[in-house]
């Protein structure tokens, strides 16, 4: 027999049992009461979204579908990033404002925000909370959520058809409209760094506009550096695109990345630090992923980088010696010794890069930096056709290598 499907309240105690400093923003103690009858060990407070009277430190905190009410919804999070000890998590319960529900309010002509007391007045999508928490200084991570469907068979059916025209997969829209609440649990983003000055060119292979504009454009990280962006369109492969964009390019280094990635606030800062910081002699071989493998004592792989990947954190320690970059951006200086295979096509050919500079580069050119970012990709989990065709392709050119490792799996 199935277990019974929990309702908010329920995944909210669960997920908060292991904690024993809660501390409720915004919330009327209810929550609290059911809490502590199971858990009377905990401790939990209950504070109004001003913090007033906030003191000590916590395990914990929730905010209970509190920011779609706040009026300075950023400002409510840089407090508490501000306030808090470094190991407290940050519980966030977000209604989601693309729910079929409010789909169905939109095309009947009768949708509003803020229509009565105590009613929200911020939207947020699954993205769009995603990009809020990082310019704040949190890492989000999706650990449940709450599924409402609707009872309009036909309407649920050419809602998705129609996220399937504009190329959203049928998993991701169905995620998009039949989720009803997120649940995210976030941590600490690394401390901002000073200002700092870059030559950067970001070039973006484009085949859809509106994730460019939507994640790329926007990106406050990109902006603290004031980058030059280099969209190519019509590439081949990333070989192409890359030289495309060399050519077209100003600056003294290249962000080569996917037009579905959002460089939240602190991004640009950091990235001049790190790059700073590279030897004049290293630069024409300096390599930076931010997801990636790199090898243990051992000769054993394992992950390297901090990226928010969809709704869920890929956080891991830096690394020299990367063995394996995913291709969702890379840096490189414009006069990189190293070059994209066209082989490759638009796969692996970040291991690729880190496989060249193996043979004759010191391990500290090839690295793997832990600033954050968020790969907005519409895709589903999963390797194409064009995929193994690069894999198969990798292999033959390294026919010396018994196994190359890759964040999608190991290639023997």
């Amino acid at each position: 027999m199935s277990p019974p499907l929990e309702n908010l309240s329920q995944k909210l105690l669960r997920v908060l049992k292991p904690y024993k400093r809660v501390l409720e923003v915004g919330g009327e103690g209810r929550l609290a009461k059911i809490f502590c009858l199971e858990n009377p060990e905990t401790q939990w407070t209950c504070l109004p979204t001003s913090l007033n009277g906030m003191k000590g430190s916590y395990d914990a905190v929730l905010l209970n579908n509190v920011l779609e009410k706040s009026t300075e919804p950023r400002a409510l999070l840089s407090r508490l990033r501000e306030s808090l000890d470094e190991g407290t998590r940050l519980f966030l319960v977000v209604d989601n404002s693309v729910h079929i529900s409010t789909m169905e309010r939109m095309l009947i002509g009768d949708f509003e925000i803020g229509n009565g007391v105590g009613q929200a007045i911020n939207c947020f999508s699954p993205s769009s909370i995603c990009r809020l928490l990082l310019d704040e200084g949190w890492l989000p991570n999706l650990v449940d959520q709450l599924a409402i469907g609707h009872e309009n068979e036909a309407l649920k059916e050419h809602l998705v058809a129609t996220a399937e025209a504009v190329g959203v997969p049928l998993g991701v829209s169905k995620r998009n409209l039949f989720l009803s609440q997120l649940i995210f649990e976030c941590t600490f983003a690394p401390k901002p760094t000073e200002e700092g000055a870059l030559s950067l060119s970001v070039v973006v292979p484009i085949n859809n506009d509106l994730q460019f504009n939507l994640n790329v454009v926007p990106s406050p990280g990109l902006s603290e550096v004031d980058a030059e962006f280099v969209q190519i369109r019509g590439a081949r492969n990333a070989a192409e695109a890359l030289e495309a964009g060399r050519k077209a390019s100003s600056g003294e280094w290249i962000l080569f990345c996917h037009q579905d990635v959002y460089f939240p606030r602190g991004f640009g800062n950091a990235l001049a630090k790190l790059l700073g910081n590279v030897p004049a002699e290293l630069a024409k071989q300096k390599l930076v992923g931010f997801a990636g493998l790199t090898l243990d004592s051992h000769g054993q792989s394992k992950p390297a980088g901090l990226v928010i990947d969809r709704l869920e954190r890929f956080s891991h320690p830096e690394c020299n010696g990367a063995v394996s970059f995913d291709e969702l951006a890379v840096v490189l200086h414009r006069d990189c010794v190293f070059r994209l295979d066209p082989n490759l096509g638009w796969h692996l050919w970040g291991t690729d890069l880190c496989l060249q500079a193996q043979a004759s580069a010191p391990p500290s050119a090839v690295s793997i930096a832990r600033i954050p970012l968020f790969h907005n990709s519409l895709n589903v989990y999963g390797l194409s056709d064009a995929y193994r065709e690069s894999e198969a392709y990798l292999k033959s050119k390294y026919p010396q290598r018994a196994l190359i490792h890759s964040l999608c799996g190991k290639i023997v």
